[in-house]
Order: C-alpha cells, then structure tokens, then sequence
C-alpha cells in the first residue's frame, strides 16, 4: 500500500494511496483524472476476498457528469462489497460553465 516510517516528531509517516480508517474497517478513498485506476484495482482485489468486509467510501472528481468513468463497473462492485460511491463534480450542470 505505501511505505512507513517516522518523522522527526515521532509521529507515522506513509506515502502511498490515500486510505484512510483501516483499523476501523473502514476505507474512504479519494481520486481524480486517470488516480481512478488505483482505487478501482484496490476495490476489484477485495471484492475477490471474500472475508474482506471493510465498508469504503469512495470519492471521484470530475468536472462534468460526462468525464465521470467506470460507473458501471464502480456499481457492480458497489454490489459486490460495502461501497458507498460519491462521485463530485466541479461543473455539474451547463449553467455553471
């Protein structure tokens, strides 16, 4: 997932994907522009584990509803697993340009 360490405060450092509450079970995920291809293999690789019962919540930016990708697949997986998705647009109607 990311690489660990520790910061001169003391405190975890990691780089990597942004995942978040994974000792919760719970997983937001936040992507933009061609980021989508990361979290949709992360998401395809625990809909194979079966035991993997995590509840996500993933967030896609995108201008316009038309630039939103993979929607059906994201709601095939959304079927398989908890997923909750939220896709968020800058530009969602005509009008805002």
């Amino acid at each position: 997932m990311g690489r660990r360490g520790t910061t001169d405060s003391g405190c975890e450092a990691r780089s990597g994907p942004a995942i978040s509450g994974r000792a919760i079970g719970l997983s937001s995920l936040v992507a933009t522009g061609s980021g989508i291809g990361l979290f949709l293999s992360i998401l395809e690789q625990a809909a194979l584990a079966i035991r993997d019962k995590r509840a996500f919540t993933f967030f896609y930016c995108a201008r316009t509803p038309g630039d939103l990708p993979c929607e059906a697949r994201i709601n095939e997986l959304a079927a398989l697993l908890d997923l909750t998705y939220r896709p968020l647009l800058s530009r969602p109607t005509l009008e805002c340009g």
